[in-house]
């Protein structure tokens, strides 16, 4: 699935915003699940980036996907985009009510609707995920999360002594 007005999709990208391809992604996993040779209780969201902050959202709406893969998702797009696209540029979409143009850092302009500053403004994808989550869950995705960081931490420190040991 692609954002609106990309892609092979409908409509126009500066209508985008995070409320409408949160929308649109719920509206997907309806239509996949109502297909005959699709099992609802098995439908997986992958989401990249912008893709991942909207993933986590409707996961966390519909409590619905088995499962969600999020790759160096947006967790805080009130921090990220700001910090990404430049403060005065943000402050200007935010203030204006018609579609502002955008130079993103690797050169690419787009033009972005109020809305969507606006969105950012406003949809928290951590609050989402939270209310559905349980605190036994929470507990475990920590536990994970503290043995892989010391996995880490101790494959870089016998790296650096077999790098220093030449």
């Amino acid at each position: 699935m692609d954002f609106r007005g990309s892609g092979d999709s409908d409509g126009r990208f500066v209508d985008t915003t995070y409320t409408r391809q949160i929308t649109d992604c719920i509206a997907a996993m309806d239509f996949v699940g109502g297909l005959p040779s699709i099992d609802a209780k098995k439908i997986y969201l992958l989401g990249w980036s912008q893709g991942g902050l909207v993933a986590a959202v409707a996961s966390g709406r519909t409590n619905r996907p088995a499962g969600v893969a999020l790759w160096t998702s947006v967790g805080e797009p009130k921090v990220s985009f700001p910090a990404m696209i430049g403060h005065d540029a943000y402050k200007r979409g935010l203030r204006r009510r018609k579609p502002t143009e955008i130079r993103m850092p690797w050169g690419a302009s787009v033009t972005l609707g109020h809305d969507f500053f606006v969105d950012v403004e406003n949809v928290d994808p951590l609050k989402e995920i939270a209310a559905t989550v349980d605190r036994s869950s929470l507990q475990k995705a920590a536990s994970t999360l503290r043995f892989l960081w010391e996995l880490r931490k101790n494959s870089h420190r016998r790296t650096e002594a077999e790098i220093s040991c030449g």
